[in-house]
């Protein structure tokens, strides 16, 4: 039966790719790319701007989903070094969302349930009725369960900071290496153990350790999982497009 939507759920700790990965995927099919973590980050932007704390959860998360959240790819005139565009209630909070002091509130904020649910609700509602590939955490257990393809991606912890290390340095963030990694394992000891939607593995997800691997070799891997009925009906469509 053919495949008329395509979702690629990508699982996985901080660090160990999925932006990236994420991205590549998403210019190599030419499909729409949600980013889970930017929604997570737009939940404590509206905290800090609302002076609301992480106790007060359902008040965050009403907001969030009162919000109009749209995420789509940088125009010409945003390219800025951003992964994707993220527009709240039309404002541009692409890279607000992005601070260390962000880091810090989203880590306590993601292990709320009801603000877990608003964010899930959030994306099912970017996923549906299109191909997307969609990054994050409990992607493929929670948000998209029925996802064609479900990788979990890992990589060596200190090959975890290095990168969440480059990506501050990218930025202009002078935050200090040692800090950097005291907030990556605090950020895992809340996702992984938190009793609501812990990051975990999906049963039928691949395990991909992405250590010492090029972005296009873990690319290549996660391609080979895509059903082949999808490039038949992409192939179809792209002459149909051409006859016109």
């Amino acid at each position: 039966m053919p495949v008329k939507s395509l979702h690629i759920a990508i699982d996985g700790p901080i660090g160990s790719g999925k932006s990236t990965v994420a991205k590549e995927i998403s210019r190599r099919l030419d499909i729409f790319l949600i980013d889970a973590g930017a929604i997570y980050r737009t939940a404590a932007y509206i905290a800090l701007r609302d002076n609301l704390n992480p106790n007060q959860a359902g008040d965050i998360a009403k907001k969030l989903r009162n919000s109009e959240l749209v995420e789509r790819q940088a125009l010409p005139k945003e390219q800025d070094g951003r992964k994707i565009t993220v527009l709240l209630d039309g404002k541009d909070i692409s890279w607000e969302i992005r601070g260390h002091g962000i880091d810090d509130l989203v880590a306590k904020i993601a292990v709320n349930k009801v603000v877990i649910n608003a964010v899930h609700a959030k994306e099912k509602l970017l996923a549906k009725g299109q191909s997307v590939v969609i990054e994050g955490r409990e992607i493929g257990t929670m948000v998209l369960p029925k996802a064609q393809v479900k990788v979990y991606l890992t990589a060596d912890p200190r090959e975890r900071a290095k990168r969440r290390f480059q990506e501050y340095q990218n930025k202009g963030d002078t935050t200090p290496h040692g800090e950097i990694i005291r907030a990556l394992k605090e950020r895992d000891e809340l996702d992984m153990r938190r009793a609501y939607a812990p990051l975990r593995k999906a049963d039928d997800a691949v395990l991909v350790d992405t250590t010492g691997k090029t972005v296009n070799e873990v690319v290549d891997m996660i391609l080979k999982l895509v059903p082949e009925e999808y490039f038949e009906v992409k192939y179809k469509k792209v002459q149909e497009s051409k006859r016109k």
